[in-house]
């Protein structure tokens, strides 16, 4: 068994399956999320299949068995139908072995982090439609509260115009107005509606709410993402596979015991055999795969770099826009508040002094529910961000209480073996 394999097995004995919450907070949210993600299941089988091969590429160290049936003619054939037991047993190759269960093992680790990753892709999702819910219901409930001000206005406008304090045309452009804010509130709840849908097909539930406020600090724990670690486990492996194609000519030296018993003779016949065998020409294959694995190593040490950049710029990324919008955030708190007072100015000069336009009250109006609605959208991208930063640094799942359990036989933990 290699390390990695017992790593895995030891730390996922001693952690209890995932379960599905019964409640509708985030965490049980997700944690149904997850049981239910078809690529997460995927990623799982990949795991198993890297264990398998593991043991196969090990397979190759201990005695081999074989059972037939040979005959042949000429002086170099079997001669009649003999019944054959055969063994093998591989005495040395130059490392081929050993390099073959080590590229298998690290198979088997880019197939656990890429398994870890799709677990945080899936939290993500589940976590931000979860989150856009709840922010689409504040949205819904800012443009019903529109709506419900334009017809006020208009029921104000309207007794004011049997007076005569009023003219008819302001009425209509409030109509107009009013139309416009209906057909925005039948939008934000039908997609409110559709987000829903989504959430239930993802976590069999329908209901949103608010999330954790993630920290803002969005540096790997482990120094790399994801993505890099990924990188230079690939980067591992093509040195490898390097290695191979250059030893490829290196001879192999195995034992072969051998017994023959004559069909319908009777006679049995034991011998040892020692097989010394090497490829000499393989009609440039072997230049070809030598080619072939020095391209796949410039290409992992291109990814790798690429990926090194990537993580520093993202990092410089992420930095700027939450901090961008944190100082949204505050404007928009400003700019409501200084709204709400020109809403109310612009109210009472149209009202009781007449000195205003109906245009610029309902201009003025529009223009706070906007600021508000914005800053409900604003709320959720800084979520949002943060989120993702979790997702980056690797505390995610760590911050969900996932970490002490494991999910179809292969831990949550945040750090990779």
């Amino acid at each position: 068994m290699s390390e990695t394999v017992a790593q895995i097995e030891g730390r996922s004995a001693s952690l209890p399956p995932l379960t599905a919450g019964q409640g509708v907070d985030p965490r049980d949210t997700v944690r149904r999320g997850l049981l239910a993600d078809p690529e997460v299941r995927e990623r799982a089988g990949l795991i198993s299949a890297s264990i398998d091969q593991i043991a196969i590429e090990r397979s190759a160290l201990f005695p081999q068995l074989s059972l037939g049936v040979v005959g042949g003619v000429g002086t170099a054939g079997a001669g009649d139908a003999q019944l054959q037991l055969s063994g093998r047993q591989l005495l040395f190759d130059f490392g081929g072995t050993e390099r073959a269960i080590e590229a298998a093992d690290i198979d088997l680790q880019v197939q656990y982090q890429r398994f870890q990753s799709q677990v945080d892709t899936s939290i993500t999702t589940v976590l931000l439609v979860y989150r856009e819910i709840a922010m689409l219901e504040e949205l819904v409930a800012v443009k019903a509260a529109q709506v419900q001000a334009m017809r006020d206005l208009h029921r104000t406008i309207a007794d004011r115009i049997e007076i005569g304090a009023q003219p008819l045309p302001d009425l209509l452009e409030v109509n107009g107005r009013i139309e416009r804010a209906e057909f925005e509130l039948l939008d934000a709840r039908l997609e409110l509606t559709e987000l829903r849908d989504r959430l239930q097909r993802l976590a069999q539930t329908s209901q949103g709410g608010v999330i954790p406020d993630f920290p803002a600090s969005c540096r790997a724990e482990a120094g790399a993402t994801d993505e890099l670690i990924i990188a230079r486990l690939e980067h591992a492996s093509a040195q490898l596979a390097l290695q191979e194609a250059e030893r490829a000519v290196y001879p192999g030296i195995s034992l072969n015991p051998l017994g023959r018993i004559g069909i319908g003779s009777g006679g049995v016949s034991t011998g040892m055999n020692v097989n010394v065998e090497t490829s000499l020409f393989e009609g440039g294959a072997i230049r070809a795969r030598i080619n072939q694995a020095q391209n796949r190593l410039r290409s992992a040490e291109a990814a790798q770099e690429t990926e090194e950049r990537n993580m520093r710029l993202d990092d410089r990324r992420l930095d700027r826009q939450i901090a961008s919008l944190r100082e949204k955030q505050a404007m928009l708190a400003r700019q409501i508040q200084l709204q709400t007072a020109t809403r109310d100015l612009y109210r009472s000069q149209y009202i009781d002094l007449g000195s205003r336009q109906i245009t610029d009250l309902l201009d003025a109006e529009e223009t706070l529910y906007d600021r508000q609605i914005e800053l409900i959208e604003v709320k959720f991208e800084l979520q949002e961000y943060l989120v993702q930063c979790a997702e980056r640094s690797g505390t995610l799942r760590d911050i969900l209480n996932l970490t002490q359990s494991q999910l179809y036989g292969f831990p949550l933990t945040t750090d990779g073996f």
